[in-house]
């Protein structure tokens, strides 16, 4: 039964992860601690708009928050996960004569 819990919580995560601004604020995440003005800057998207991915991935455990004053700051709560995502990135770069041999 654990072992099915697990496979659930994997598939919340990466339902979450599902979309493009969410993985690369993930991406920004993982170079550490970022405040979401700084997401909005780097990403060119409006602050309402990262709000809510950044909801997403709070309610899903993904990131976790903490108040600056009056900013908040995001940082990723799982190290293990994002190295998973990278290693299914590094597998979608590899060409078909790697995969041949």
């Amino acid at each position: 039964m654990a072992e099915l819990t697990n496979c659930e919580e994997l598939a919340r995560h990466f339902k979450a992860l599902g979309h493009p601004t969410r993985l690369r604020i993930v991406g920004l995440l993982a170079a550490g601690m970022r405040c979401v003005e700084e997401i909005r800057a780097e990403l060119g998207l409006k602050q309402p708009n990262i709000s809510q991915h950044l909801a997403i991935l709070r309610q899903n455990r993904i990131v976790t928050s903490e108040r600056d004053g009056n900013r908040v700051c995001y940082s990723l709560t799982n190290l293990d996960l994002i190295r998973t995502i990278v290693a299914l990135g590094n597998c979608m770069g590899i060409d078909s004569k790697t995969r041949a041999e």
